[in-house]
């Protein structure tokens, strides 16, 4: 069983990597431009707690707990970065965490 540090940092490892495969296979995508998020609700237990500690995220206004823009990149296209919310989401979901993708555009 992998450490709370273990998952985050796979997880954000993840995102980067989902990014990155997506903005090579669509080098001129910036359409739609956007953000993603992860999103943790009930912001509580032990992910909260390292991720607060580490200060990965914030509160969410809405509720939650959430971590903007997991992969890191800076591009403007919000389907680049819904992959990375995806990836860092299905590395949560396999350890066993609650966690869902969010997005809006600009």
């Amino acid at each position: 069983m992998k450490t709370i540090e273990e998952v985050v940092n796979l997880a954000l490892a993840e995102a980067s990597m989902a990014t990155d495969k997506y903005l090579v296979a669509n080098p001129n995508s910036w359409y739609p431009c956007g953000f993603a998020s992860v999103k943790i609700k009930p912001a509580r237990g032990k992910l909260v707690s390292y991720l607060k500690a580490n200060k990965i995220g914030s509160v969410s206004y809405s509720g939650g707990y959430q971590i903007w823009n997991p992969s890191g990149s800076h591009t403007q296209s919000m389907n680049a970065k819904v992959q990375g919310a995806d990836a860092f989401v299905k590395v949560l979901a396999d350890n066993g965490f609650n966690a869902y993708t969010e997005c809006r555009l600009d």
